[in-house]
This record gives structure tokens, sequence and C-alpha cells, in this order.
């Protein structure tokens, strides 16, 4: 498939499409700005004219994979987004979205080339962020500004040393991290400073760790989730 021309025939109120991958890079996405209504796209591996969804200002949920495009501006016109997520690809700089209110969950999965996640420190409606194998991301920004943040997961951050983000989200219930491989117990003990924490899992590829995290949970009185 080189083209998207066929989907000209579905009704322009339709409220989710999802455009998967292709064997061509050639599909322009031009064709989505007569899909006004939509709050629900999902775009897999097209980058040709991907600008044209700042023209789809009813979109609430997007998901965007394996896109090499590195300007990501389209995003601040979406002034409806709640739920942002960004897989893969050569993104490398988010910045985009910064002090956008309505974005409530993010989800940043192993984009190899991002650095700076400084930005969601800015979104103040913020309630979850997941993030995944984001090998270059060494710190996250102070979240006590991040008044509606309930839940932090993350999984497989490898560069990720510092933790002091843990002791000050104001509204933090719960902090799952797996594959925490890299980190030692000493590490995450910034989250047990937190006292709106509820619940919280690690698992650090080691018995012996786990075991001792578990010790702290109990001593805290924390319930350990899944």
């Amino acid at each position: 498939m080189d083209s998207f021309d066929f989907l000209s025939y579905l009704s322009n109120q339709i409220v989710t499409l999802f455009l998967g991958p292709t064997n061509s890079k050639k599909p322009n996405l031009r064709f989505l700005e007569t899909f006004r209504n939509l709050r629900d796209l999902q775009i897999d591996g097209h980058n040709k004219n991907i600008e044209v969804i700042s023209k789809l200002l009813e979109i609430q949920n997007l998901t965007l994979r394996s896109i090499t495009s590195l300007d990501i501006s389209f995003l601040s016109f979406l002034e409806e987004l709640k739920n942002l997520n960004i897989k893969l690809g050569g993104i490398s700089d988010v910045s985009a979205i910064s002090g956008m209110k309505r974005i409530q969950y993010l989800e940043l999965w192993q984009i190899r080339k991002l650095e700076d996640i400084g930005v969601i420190s800015s979104l103040q409606g913020l309630r979850e962020f997941f993030l995944q194998s984001l090998p270059n991301v060494s710190k996250i920004p102070s979240l006590e500004k991040s008044e509606n943040l309930k839940t932090i997961r993350l999984e497989n951050m490898k560069g990720l040393k510092d933790f002091k983000f843990l002791s000050d989200a104001p509204a933090l219930e719960k902090f799952i991290f797996v594959d925490a491989n890299s980190q030692d117990l000493k590490d995450l003990l910034p989250l047990f400073k937190n006292k709106s924490l509820k619940e919280a899992r690690v698992g650090f590829g080691s018995d012996k760790k786990n075991k001792v995290f578990r010790d702290y949970l109990n001593q805290y009185n924390l319930i350990e989730c899944w």
C-alpha cells in the first residue's frame, strides 16, 4: 500500500482511526484534515505531512509510533489532548507539549534519542506517566507542582539515577518500577519520604533486593501493588 486515498470514502464524522505500518513510506497524511471530528488517532510509521494533525482540534487520545519527524510542534495546537503516547522513532525533543493543561496521561516508550523530559513538570493536569526504555534520560524533574499526579510507572530506565522527584510529588499514591536492574535500593529511598504514597512495587532483578524493598514497604505501612 502506498496511499491512504481509499479512506476518502469514509464518513468525515468518524471519531476513531488507526493507521498501521505499510511496506511503503509514501502514504501522505494530508487526507486527515477532512476528519475534523477525530478523537482517537494512532499513527504507526507514517511521517509525510504529519503536521496536518494540528488541524484535528478534537483529538483527545493520540499515539505516535515509529515517527521519525524531529518537529512535533503540531501537538501544541491540540488543546483537548488528554492521552499522549509516543513510542519508538527518532523524536528527540518533546518540549512542544510544555504547559498543555489537559494532558492527563503521558507515555514515552523506547525513544532512544530522547534525553530531556523536563516538560513533565509543566503538565499541571497530569495524573499518570509511564516511561520505558529511555536510555539517555538520567533525570526526572521536580514534581512539587504536579498536584494531580497519582501514578508513576517506570520500566528499564537504565540511565536514571536521580530519584529525588519521588519525595516531592504532593499527590503521588502509586509507584511501579519494573526491570530496575540498574538501580540499587538506596536510589529509591526518596520514595519513602513521600507522605501521600499508598502503594508501590519495584523489581530489581534480585530476590535479595526485592525482599529488602518489601521490608521497607511493611515498615512504612505501604501496600505492594500489582
